[in-house]
């Protein structure tokens, strides 16, 4: 017994009884209370990577409990000797490895995509929510959106969190950050979503874009301090497009809010 367990056995009855606020009224509701079954999964995995960089394992159960893995054990433990309600997944023909991360994506661009679902944040939304799904599919489990003008990933990253659509865990930025007329804060394109892109000029209308952002739904804040590697502002020789004062400003918005920052660069 931990020391923690040992105190709290100690305790007399009257004492245990305060601090779990145990008034008649609240042990009524206490008894009331439904408790919330565990939701099981088990997972018989043919060939099963449990350690990047470890060797191959074969035969193994793997066990989640509430989308925990809770257990991973040599051999195909019987689902109902798991729990009677467990679900099982047979993958013993199949390779399990920890899913991958996609860290650099744009997953409101994708190059394939028909020309027509980027006028309507409708359409733009559905395209997005396929985008997501194939990108689970393939066995990408998490991604950092690094930049959408639009805002619609918003609304696809809450509907997966939401459980409503299959998709990744989308980490999104929203907006792109830079001057104005900078690398990916230009306005939209015709035919496309319009949108008020995240140019900004001086360190106040940088703070300013960045809480709007977050304001927004920003997970994380990205910065253009260059252009890409065809624009003349992206070549090695090229100035920063975004003064010293302005980045810092970025930076210190977003850190007040807890915002993670990166700089296209």
């Amino acid at each position: 017994m931990s020391g923690t367990h040992k105190r709290l056995a100690a305790l007399p009855g009257t004492l245990l009884c305060a601090l779990a606020m145990c008034s008649p009224a609240h042990a009524q509701e206490a008894a009331s209370a439904p408790v919330q079954a565990a939701s099981i999964t088990v997972i018989h995995a043919g060939s099963l990577l449990a350690e990047p960089g470890q060797k191959v394992l074969h035969e193994y159960t793997i066990v989640i409990t509430n989308d925990t893995i809770t257990s991973v054990e040599p051999g195909y433990r019987p689902a109902s000797e798991v729990s009677g309600d467990a679900r099982l997944i047979d993958l013993k023909n199949g390779f399990v490895l920890p899913g991958l991360m996609d860290l650099h994506k744009h997953i409101a661009m994708p190059l394939d995509g028909p020309p027509d679902f980027f006028a309507s944040q409708g359409k733009l939304a559905m395209l997005i929510a396929a985008v997501a799904r194939n990108i689970l599919s393939a066995g990408v489990t998490t991604v950092r959106d690094v930049g959408d003008n639009t805002g619609v990933t918003f609304a696809v990253r809450d509907a997966i969190n939401a459980g409503l659509i299959d998709g990744p865990r989308l980490i999104a930025a929203g907006r792109i950050i830079s001057r104005t007329g900078g690398h990916g804060a230009t306005k939209a394109p015709p035919g496309e979503v319009d949108y008020i892109a995240g140019g900004c000029d001086g360190p106040e209308s940088c703070r300013r874009v960045v809480r709007e952002n977050i304001e927004a739904g920003s997970d994380w804040i990205k910065v253009t301090v260059s252009g890409s590697g065809g624009e003349a502002t992206g070549q090695r020789s090229a100035e920063p497009i975004m003064l010293p004062d302005e980045v810092s400003a970025v930076m210190s918005a977003a850190r007040l809010a807890g915002r993670p920052v990166a700089a296209h660069a």
